[in-house]
């Protein structure tokens, strides 16, 4: 069963007007090739008018199908998913000073200290402070360490 905060994320997502014309426009080079190839093939055999406006008409269909599925791509604008690692906590992967890379739900990212934070040794314990790009900000956790590594 869906959780009610799961649901209201998902009505958030919309489709802007901008997305629209953005997949609209990176659909236009697409159909200009496909016009040119249907062209340069009614050079050599005589293509009825209904199946070359027919394929054409299939190619926007098919266009307005995907989209409901690829719309996510072609929307620049910025999304509070990274937000949702700040707090956690994760375990540096070598040294960070001030750069390098942590473990952090499974998975390695790129991390920078936050400024004016002592280098961070591999196997210490971070917590993520922010999210700048793919980068992550973390603190030095000095409470605890990672013997693991």
């Amino acid at each position: 069963m869906m959780e009610a905060g799961s649901r209201d994320s998902l009505k958030e997502q919309r489709w802007t007007g901008r997305v629209i014309l953005r997949y609209a426009l990176f659909q236009v080079p697409e159909i200009m090739v496909l016009v040119c190839v249907l062209l340069l093939v009614e050079t050599w055999i005589s293509l009825p008018r209904l199946v070359f406006w027919g394929i054409l008409a299939l190619a926007v269909v098919k266009d307005i199908v995907l989209f409901p599925f690829v719309w996510k791509a072609y929307d620049d604008s910025p999304s509070d998913d990274s937000q949702h690692m700040a707090g956690k906590n994760g375990i540096a992967c070598g040294r960070l000073d001030p750069e390098g890379y942590v473990f952090v739900d499974g998975e390695q990212w790129r991390a920078q200290l936050e400024s004016g934070e002592p280098p961070v040794e591999r196997g210490d314990t971070v917590t993520v402070v922010e999210v700048r790009g793919l980068t992550l900000v973390v603190r030095a956790n000095r409470s605890r360490t990672h013997d693991d590594w």
